[in-house]
């Protein structure tokens, strides 16, 4: 009597039903977790050939392109840089990473971490002209602590204090050392953060975001 496989897991796939006879082999119904049916024999099945419907070697071939495409590019290196000053004990500047405790989130580490990077960065407004900064300089790299930012604005913020906080969508007030106190404008388009200028007020600043929706969003106010 063959081996009841029904309702068991094999990698993505789940065995449904009997299914057929092809050639003398008897194959399982099986559920793909993308939700493909295919036919599978009880070898391919246990031994692991045959994990997906085909689903997990294609996510796994545009991966390796990804990570191979972009291995050069200047956000693979900005990855790479952010995991070794906080991994590496022999990095320059380790000291004022990995050796006061600033780490990596999981989500940035490990097989999928450039992808969940770069998938993170282009929601965010990369592009090649802007850095990596982290919010909280007390806090490590993760998608909660991190922006893109000009490297003007990052040099500025070397002078500022940590109780920078969001007042309005797109809109981050700035309070440096010195006391002044500015409101920077920015808004998200084409996966690029367009500066729109630091003001005297919030309302100058909520203003000049509005305008911005409106200009490539074509976003009227209340909508």
């Amino acid at each position: 009597m063959k081996e009841n496989l029904i309702g068991k897991k094999f990698g993505r796939l789940r065995v449904i039903g009997d299914g057929t006879h092809e050639n003398w082999i008897h194959k399982w119904e099986c559920l793909c977790d993308c939700g493909n049916i295919l036919y599978v024999s009880t070898s391919k099945l246990k031994s692991g050939h045959t994990q997906s419907c085909g689903c997990l070697q294609k996510e796994r071939t545009s991966k390796a392109s990804l990570i191979h495409g972009k291995y050069k590019s200047r956000i693979h290196k900005e990855w790479r840089g952010i995991l070794h000053r906080c991994k590496n004990p022999s990095a320059s500047h380790y000291e004022n990473y990995g050796g006061r405790g600033i780490d990596v989130c999981e989500e940035w580490k490990g097989e999928n971490g450039f992808s969940n990077f770069y998938n993170w960065s282009m929601e965010n407004g990369y592009s090649d002209d802007l850095t990596l900064d982290r919010i909280d300089n007390d806090k490590g790299y993760s998608p909660e602590n991190c922006r893109w930012i000009t490297h003007q604005e990052n040099c500025w913020n070397r002078g500022k204090r940590t109780d920078c906080k969001t007042v309005h969508s797109g809109v981050i007030k700035t309070v440096f050392k010195s006391g002044n106190v500015k409101y920077r404008a920015t808004i998200g388009v084409n996966y690029k953060t367009i500066h729109l200028g630091y003001f005297d007020t919030e309302k100058e600043a909520v203003e000049a975001r509005i305008t911005a929706e409106e200009k490539y969003w074509n976003k009227k106010a209340g909508d």
